[in-house]
């Protein structure tokens, strides 16, 4: 009889990432991500897949490699390697040659890009103003130097001086910042191209002779707003392109075809709301940016969409890529349950489906012949390589011994006729005919973003307790359409929606309804505290970086500022702004709290700081000490933590949230809610 997929599966999951085709299209490569046994940290490899042969083999070398580019050529392989001790590029040729180091920052480097005629590499690396004039900036230190480098540093007082001084993932900023260089392939020194202001993702003009990449000018609440700049290889003749376009700064600027042109992504504003990433051309010649979509098209939805619930982990590759002959543009986009990859036709901005069905795709690029190879999961099977529609690699082919849940489709119409909501339960993985089961809903982050077709071993985990998993896109998700999210539809009607879907669920037969626990992260987290407040319908829950406090998150953590959206009014009041904030905060129902809550929270978590978790947590315990509470803090991971953090603080994350619903659910069913005065699930609305 086969095993159900537990917390500890985690560490044994293969991540696919950044696939990479050689000019000829003969030989592929890609990136390969594991736990390392220790669980503290995640390494990986390159792997090659010969076309002719069908062999894959592992690109040799000491460390962790990853970001695999070919030479234009295709005799060459780029790739960052921190064998030297941080991340560096590395050349390798692919007949025989050795591996050879081509950069030797200080602090390594991020990422990277041949240029055209295969000369040359711009690359983004860290820097400080300081080691940038005592020339200290291009030595790269010894493992043990920098070790007693990043000890002193730790203890050196950080001066702020502006308003935007964190961020989360990158935690307090130390005066440091991104930089653009250029190294010769053919060795010497590297030069800086930009490094006055904080500058990332370099690109390279069709014909070599121009970098463009995003810039950060700005401060005050602004500062994390990017714009698009050009130069000259040697940082010379820099250039503006942009001014408050609402740049995404997400995926690497791209050059048109005969250089008339950049093409980057941009969030456009709407004056009823909602969020689309769209794709946007930028004049070289100082023209007016235009957007290359149709915005008057049913189908308009740009680019993307933010899919999640999906078990990913290495670099995110592009967003879109140009067709060899300069004609379309490939992108990935989430659009109703699938993440495909679909193509603009940048003459008549007609857009096509080229890969798209019930999967996701996680990143893609193309061959010189116009084919894509990329990686695609499904609800049932973590993502592997694909190319022509074929799978070419069994990295996690062990999920066949395992009891995977199978998943089907419910659509829900809302209660007010305006949309049908998507949505998705996963059976208990052993389920019975005949037996009622507890549910959870799990509640995904965003708002701004959608539940695609992909595996999240979060559901899978619960499925295999016994649980069966309701999820669904209710209004604010992406993928369905822009009017799908205005209207502030996420704060206003997405917690009608979510409650519909599970009386809808309940309607199937198999879920108990007196069982029924909630759970969600950072919006899902918001929205999971409002609903076990506000409805009664849920007996458990798992509030994962939550935001109870509206007016304590202002400053605390790198978003919500007063001044977000725009000037103050000439009569604001800080007293009255809080004072609002503060009313509409869910932690004023803290006394309506009924059912057992665990907290799941980073301590250096700066999208929702850890001091939202400890004050639930503390009102909860002191007004209602009857109930079951425990807070879970993990003292070195942030937000990303059940994507990017330690293997073993996932697993911890994952059998907390299983173990609790399992506790009171299952095992010891919380006596304060249920039973027979329990009204059914759909009287139980908001």
């Amino acid at each position: 009889m086969h095993k159900a997929f537990t917390p500890g599966k985690i560490a044994s999951i293969e991540y696919l990432s950044e696939p990479a085709a050689a000019p000829d299209g003969m030989t592929f490569a890609y990136v390969l991500s594991r736990a390392e046994k220790s669980l503290e940290a995640f390494a990986s490899d390159i792997f090659l897949y010969d076309v002719r042969k069908r062999e894959h083999t592992k690109l040799d070398g000491d460390g962790s490699h990853k970001s695999p580019a070919w030479s234009p050529d295709g005799r060459h392989l780029a790739y960052l390697s921190d064998a030297s001790g941080r991340y560096q590029v590395w050349v390798k040729a692919l007949q025989g040659g050795a591996h050879r180091q081509l950069t030797a920052m200080r602090h390594g480097v991020e990422c990277f890009a041949w240029s055209p005629d295969g000369t040359a590499i711009a690359f983004q690396s860290k820097v400080y103003p300081a080691e940038i004039r005592d020339n200290s900036v291009y030595t790269e230190l010894s493992a043990e130097e920098y070790a007693a480098w990043r000890a002193q540093k730790a203890q050196e007082p950080i001066e702020i001086t502006e308003l935007m001084y964190k961020y989360d993932g990158e935690g307090i900023l130390d005066g440091s910042r991104q930089a653009i260089g250029v190294a010769l392939v053919s060795g010497g020194r590297p030069k800086l191209a930009s490094a006055d202001i904080p500058s990332f993702r370099p690109a390279w003009s069709t014909d070599g002779s121009k970098l463009a990449f995003y810039g950060r000018p700005h401060t005050g609440v602004k500062a994390r707003s990017c714009e698009l700049y050009i130069c000259n290889v040697d940082g010379g003749r820099r250039k503006q392109l942009t001014g408050d376009l609402m740049v995404g700064g997400e995926t690497p600027p791209c050059f048109t075809k005969d250089d008339s042109a950049v093409i980057i992504d941009v969030y456009p504003e709407f004056p009823e709301g909602g969020t689309i990433q769209s794709l946007y051309g930028v004049p070289m010649d100082g023209g007016k940016p235009y957007e290359l979509f149709d915005r008057d098209a049913k189908d308009y939805m740009g680019i993307n969409g933010l899919p999640v619930s999906r078990s990913f982990f290495g670099q995110a590759g592009p967003l879109c890529a140009l067709s060899p002959d300069g004609r379309w543009m490939y992108y990935l986009l989430a659009r109703r349950g699938g993440v495909g990859v679909n193509r603009l036709n940048l003459g008549s901005r007609e857009t096509e489906p080229v890969v798209y069905g019930d999967f996701s795709v996680q990143a893609f690029c193309l061959t010189k012949a116009g084919d894509v190879l990329y990686t695609k999961g499904t609800p049932a099977s973590i993502a592997e390589l694909y190319f022509r529609g074929k799978r070419l690699t069994q990295h996690n082919a062990w999920l066949k011994k395992l009891q995977i849940a199978p998943v089907r489709e419910l659509s829900v119409p809302t209660r007010d006729g305006e949309a049908v909501i998507q949505g998705w339960i996963l059976s208990p993985a052993f389920r019975e005919d005949g037996v009622k089961y507890p549910a959870v809903l799990e509640i995904r982050g965003g708002p701004e973003a959608t539940s695609a077709a992909d595996f999240w071993h979060e559901y899978q985990a619960l499925a295999g307790a016994g649980f069966a998993v309701l999820y669904c896109n209710p209004r604010g998700s992406t993928g369905y359409g822009l009017k799908f999210m205005q209207n502030n539809a996420a704060w206003d009607k997405a917690a009608d929606d979510l409650m519909d879907f599970v009386s809808a669920a309940v309607k199937l037969g198999f879920i108990d309804e007196k069982r029924i626990g909630v759970t969600g992260g950072s919006y899902g987290g918001y929205m999971a505290n409002k609903l076990v407040y506000s409805t009664g319908a849920f007996a458990a829950a798992v509030l994962q970086r939550t935001l109870c406090n509206l007016c304590t998150s202002y400053g605390t953590g790198d978003i919500g500022f007063a001044s977000a959206k725009g000037p103050v009014p000439a009569d604001f009041k800080m007293f009255a702004y809080l004072t609002d904030r503060a009313m509409r905060s869910l932690i004023c129902h803290i006394d309506e709290i009924k059912v057992p809550v665990l907290l799941l929270h980073g301590y250096a978590d700066y999208r929702c700081s850890f001091e939202q978790a400890e004050q639930f947590f503390i009102a909860l315990k002191e007004r209602r000490p009857e109930l079951p509470v425990r807070l879970v803090m993990f003292p070195e991971e942030t937000h990303d933590i059940t994507r990017t953090g330690k293997p073993v603080n996932q697993i911890r994350h994952l059998s907390e949230l299983v173990d609790w619903f399992k506790k009171h659910l299952i095992d010891e069913p919380w006596e304060g809610v249920g039973g027979d005065e329990q009204a059914p699930v759909e009287d139980r609305g908001l």
